[in-house]
């Protein structure tokens, strides 16, 4: 028997060693256990003991009473039976009066009464036990009055009353506390023998024994129903997937664990801003009767900074604690659950919520339960959440990629920006149920974003606005090409286009080849509202919609393209038959209309003369025009004429757009076009462009158009006068064609009128050379590229030669005089050229020129002779100081006569040089040496003047095939007229410059120049210009220049008076052909 208690007691201990039960309850199952078997040990030696004994009759009694209340001592016995027994057993043992048991007050069926046996106990005895039992545990007389230390004064007065003279107190100690006592009460007024202690030990052991195992028993049964009632609450809420599910299966359960106390649960949201509160009252019959309510909380942090900073199973209990937040303090006591006791519902990631439970004070197995269902709670709440949150993110994927696959279905098969736009913004709302999408997209080269709006209702708005501004958002994200959330737009240092009702924003750029061509933005009305998955969204949509787009706009351009080369190609076939200004802009104003949708369109005349404006036609009369409009319309037009630009003008009149484009002629500018746009338009760079080539095309129709309008507004006085002057007159064209000749042109050069109108000069002149010799009006083929060149590059140049022509027999001697032909406004639309019969006049010089040489060569000889004479007179004459003034005579007369046989050799050398007698003797020469040679002649006059005389030549230039002394004849003419008309401390500069197949040779002085009607006229014979007095030495022959242009042109090159010069007065320039040019024509 001792051996299966102990068995029993170690096998219990390993079970309950290997659960999860509390500290303090193995401490008092162990005891209990402890106890049985002390108690079983102690029966089986007594009774070992009586054995080997004599036999006596009290022993077996006694061990009868003990076995048979160790029989009645199980937990399935009421405690009243098994108490009233224990009772018994003390009176028949004892031999007492009477014996009461007080025990515990938790103890089933007891409640403190007391058990008794023996005499009749009367009622209104004490019903407890005072907290601190005497120690004593011998006799002690109840009347004695020093009762107190070893016997209950309470009961000692009430036993004394009823006749009890002696009475004894054994507490019955556990473990852990006192679990009541056994009171021993005798009426004998002697004192009664002592006490078997060993007896009453064993008593009272069977006795706590079986108290201590009744309340184990008790535990375990209400530990084993909070097991299952946890294992049922663990099933039920791993089966259930909604938090409200959960939530009232676990407040039914737990109101069944704990009847009599008010239980809540609070949850906080994701947004740790709202609750979802749920109550069940005391005693509710299931999860049906739980009420739920969705509150608005701000407390949550403070709750979580609360019990996170505590230790983590400690329940917060006391509300009124200043630890407490004011805002849960609040809510409870407006639900009616102030003062209770509150337990963290928590995962090792985050409290999900608070356990809340009202009523009397919680004993530890109730605070140990309400953890365990709390760990349990939160984790399947938590679960629960991932797994909504997992269900709803996957969902919302989901939608989300349908959404993008069916926008991106959508607008990859529109080509329509519009359209485009419209499903991207659409889809966007619709994703992340913003409020309003928006979408702001810049074009390449332009300085503006325009931005598109749509709101929930299908509103669409349109705006722009300038680029550059480093606080708009726009710009922020174009610049970074970051996406941005933007949680509240009050507190962010940003511009949107956004009412302040808006709260937050998503911005994402929208990218192609690391450029950004646009940003997608959706807002929303609350605070916080977009989260990472929505900018997620937003940038597979712009990523999607950016080729769409960029397609969009490559084919609107092509069309528009298209559209405005239609109506460029229908303006070209339209003003081709147009014949007058008026006509051509009517049709330039109708194009650009319609190219643009213009509302208005006008074409002005730039007169630069005076610097204005004047209106040609327009759509609009100019009376129906704003006063603001009125003005401001050729003020633009003014301005770009003036700076030759394209100017766009915003907010004209009501809110439009101008655009004036200046329309450059051959002339220059002289039209101005300006468009009109309807407000609310905005111009694009391709509107521009069509603009500029519209300009381009429609300027030589303007040009041929007034060019038109002049020539027949003159025809008839012109051919009045072209037909009566005896002079030939030959009209051309700005492009060289002929386009009017009279019949004095005709007779003069040979000309057919009607054959050669519209033809090209040129092209008439070619077509009747010979093959070597040139016809008609006298031009070689060098000559006649050179003209063409002229025509084309120099219109304003006047020209002035003679050539001859045959008739016959008869040789006519015409002068050619050309100039161009300018139009009111100054601009050249065309050249003239008069042609003057001067045969006469050319008989004439020949033979004055015949006479001239006659009388030369028959001066020579006494010229000759009078300068021999003069010096051999001056060698005769004795050097004395009464001769001086004869000698100086002889001198001056002797220079006079080197100075007259100089104009004979100049006129007998230009003689020779228009008959082609004179000998070139031609050699190869450095152009240094020549210009030195030359310098060194004439330096004594250089210094002497103090001249700064400076040779800018190349040494590298190569050398030419001429006559040295010609050439240098040439050079020191050109330098000597250059050194008479600069004044003192003058400048002159000597240039030379390779021309292809040229050597360029520029004489400049900072004289007073050359008139520009005399610089054709220079090189005739005895030409001087009248007025231009020399700063020393003579006026000269007038011959010098007739030589170099003879001597340069017998070279075959070319000499010319410069239009421009690096100095301040005249720059003559030669040519001299380079070495194998000369080569190849000698």
């Amino acid at each position: 028997m001792v051996g299966a208690s102990i068995v029993a007691l170690i096998s219990t201990l390993i079970a309950l060693f290997s659960g999860n039960l509390s500290a303090l309850l193995l401490n008092a199952l162990i005891f209990a256990l402890s106890a049985g078997a002390a108690a079983a040990l102690w029966l089986t030696r007594s009774q070992n003991a009586a054995a080997n004994s004599s036999p006596r009759s009290d022993n077996n009694e006694t061990l009868v009473q003990l076995e048979r209340l160790n029989r009645h001592f199980n937990p399935v016995t009421p405690p009243q039976t098994a108490l009233a027994e224990a009772c018994e057993a003390a009176l028949q043992l004892h031999k007492v009066n009477a014996v009461l048991l007080y025990a515990l007050e938790d103890l089933p069926g007891a409640s403190r009464l007391r058990i008794v046996a023996g005499d009749t106990v009367e009622e209104g005895w004490p019903n407890s036990l005072p907290e601190r039992l005497p120690t004593g545990q011998s006799w002690v007389a109840l009347s004695s009055g020093t009762t107190g230390r070893q016997f209950p004064s309470s009961i000692a007065q009430y036993a004394a009353e009823a006749g009890y003279s002696y009475g004894l107190l054994e507490p019955l100690q556990g473990e852990i506390a006192t679990l009541g006592a056994l009171i021993l009460l005798n009426r004998q007024n002697d004192p009664p023998p002592p006490i078997d202690r060993s007896l009453m030990r064993m008593l009272s052991s069977l006795i706590v024994s079986y108290l201590d195992n009744s309340h184990l028993f008790k535990v375990l049964e209400t530990y084993a129903i909070q097991m299952a009632q946890l294992t049922h609450l663990s099933r039920v809420t791993a089966l259930s997937n909604q938090v409200n599910e959960i939530a009232g299966e676990s407040l039914a359960i737990l109101s069944d664990l704990l009847p009599d106390k008010s239980l809540a649960l609070m949850l906080a949201e994701d947004d740790e801003r709202s609750i979802t509160f749920y109550t069940i009252p005391p005693g509710a019959g299931g999860s049906q009767e739980i009420e739920c309510l969705q509150a608005q909380f701000n407390g949550w942090p403070e709750i979580v900074s609360l019990l996170t900073d505590s230790a983590a199973t400690t329940p917060l209990i006391d509300l009124n604690g200043e630890e407490v937040p004011d805002a849960l303090r609040q809510f409870l006591q407006a639900h009616q659950l102030g003062g209770s006791s509150l337990y963290p519902l928590s995962t090792s990631e985050r409290m999900v919520g608070l356990l809340i439970v009202k009523g009397e004070r919680l004993k530890e197995g109730d605070t140990q339960l309400l953890e365990l269902a709390g760990l349990q709670i939160a984790a399947q709440i938590q679960t629960v959440r991932a797994y909504e949150e997992t269900h709803r993110a996957l969902n919302q994927r989901l939608d989300e990629l349908t959404l993008i696959e069916d926008t991106a279905r959508q607008i990859s098969t529109s080509l329509d920006f519009e359209q485009i736009v419209h499903q991207m913004l659409s889809g966007a709302i619709q994703a992340t149920g913003g409020d309003v999408a928006l979408l702001a997209v810049r074009g390449e080269g332009e300085e503006v974003w325009s931005l598109t709006m749509r709101d929930r209702s299908g509103d669409i708005r349109r705006s722009f606005r300038s680029s550059g501004m480093r606080d708009y958002l726009v710009e922020q994200v174009a610049m970074t090409g970051q996406p941005q959330n933007i949680a509240e737009l009050r507190q962010a240092n940003v511009t949107v286009d956004l009412t302040p009702d808006f709260h937050s924003l998503a911005a994402v750029p929208l990218e192609r080849e690391r450029a950004i061509m646009g940003v997608l933005m959706v807002a929303s009305k609350r605070p916080d509202f977009f989260k990472s998955e929505h900018l997620s969204f937003l940038t597979s949509l712009a990523a999607h919609a950016v080729i769409s787009i960029e397609n969009a706009r490559l084919v609107e351009d092509h069309e528009h393209q298209i559209k405005s080369l239609r109506h460029l190609q229908a303006l070209t076939l339209q003003v081709t038959t147009a014949d007058n200004t008026r006509a051509v802009a009517d049709a330039i104003i109708e194009t650009a209309r319609n190219m643009l949708s213009a509302e208005d369109a006008s074409l002005f005349r730039y007169l630069p003369q005076s610097n204005q404006v004047s209106l040609i036609v327009a759509l609009k009369r100019p009376e129906s025009r704003s006063s603001q409009q009125a003005t401001a319309i050729p003020q633009a037009a003014l301005n770009a004429a003036r700076t030759g630009e394209i100017k766009v003008e915003e907010r004209i009149g009501d809110n439009e757009t101008l655009i004036s484009v200046p329309i450059k002629g051959t002339a220059g500018i002289r039209h101005i076009l300006c468009v009109m746009l309807p407000p609310g338009v905005k111009v694009r760079q391709r509107d521009l462009n069509s603009l500029i080539l519209l300009a381009y095309q429609i300027a030589g129709h303007l040009d041929n158009a007034a060019l038109l309008e002049e020539i027949r507004a003159g025809n008839n006085r012109l051919g009045a006068i072209l037909n009566s002057t005896r002079d030939g007159v030959v009209l051309l064209d700005r492009d060289g064609r002929l386009i009017e000749c009279n019949p004095a042109a005709e007779r003069l050069i040979g000309l057919e009128k009607d054959e050669v109108l519209g033809q090209h000069l040129v092209t008439v002149l070619t077509q009747s050379m010979g093959n070597d010799e040139p016809v008609g009006m006298g031009y070689s083929r060098s000559e006649l590229t050179q003209l063409a060149r002229q025509l084309r590059l120099e219109p304003e140049r006047i020209t002035r030669r003679e050539f001859s022509r045959e008739t016959g027999a008869q040789t006519i001697h015409i002068e050619e005089i050309g100039g161009p032909v300018r139009s009111e406004s100054g601009d050249i639309i065309g050249r003239l050229l008069v042609f003057r019969d001067v045969t006469e006049q050319q008989q004439l010089s020949d033979h004055r020129n015949e006479i001239t040489r006659m009388m030369v060569h028959d001066l020579r000889g006494p010229l000759w002779a009078i300068q021999t004479g003069l010096t051999l007179a001056q060698e005769d004459l004795m050097d004395t100081p009464e001769n001086a003034i004869a000698r100086k005579t002889l001198e001056v007369a002797e220079e006079s006569a080197r100075d007259l046989m100089r104009i004979v050799d100049s006129l007998l050398d230009i003689a020779k040089l228009e008959r082609r007698e004179m000998p070139l003797n031609r050699q190869f020469v450095m152009l240094p040496t020549l210009l030195d040679a030359a310098f060194n002649t004439l330096l004594s006059r250089v210094l002497e003047a103090e001249i700064d005389l400076q040779i800018d030549v190349d040494g590298a230039l190569p050398p030419i095939y001429a006559d040295e002394d010609i050439i240098r004849r040439v050079l020191l003419n050109l330098i000597d007229n250059a050194l008479r008309h600069t004044p003192q401390g003058g400048q002159i500069l000597i240039s030379a410059c390779q021309q292809q197949s040229e050597i360029k040779i520029s004489i400049a002085d900072n004289g007073a120049g050359i008139p520009f009607a005399e610089r054709e006229r220079v090189f005739e014979r005895f030409r001087q210009v009248k007025g231009n007095i020399p700063k020393r030495g003579s006026r000269g022959s007038g011959l010098g220049l007739t030589f170099c242009k003879l001597a340069v042109e017998a070279h075959n090159g070319r000499i010319w008076v410069e239009t421009t010069s690096p100095l301040s007065g005249a720059n003559i320039s030669f040519t001299v052909p380079t070495v194998a040019n000369s080569a190849a024509s000698s």
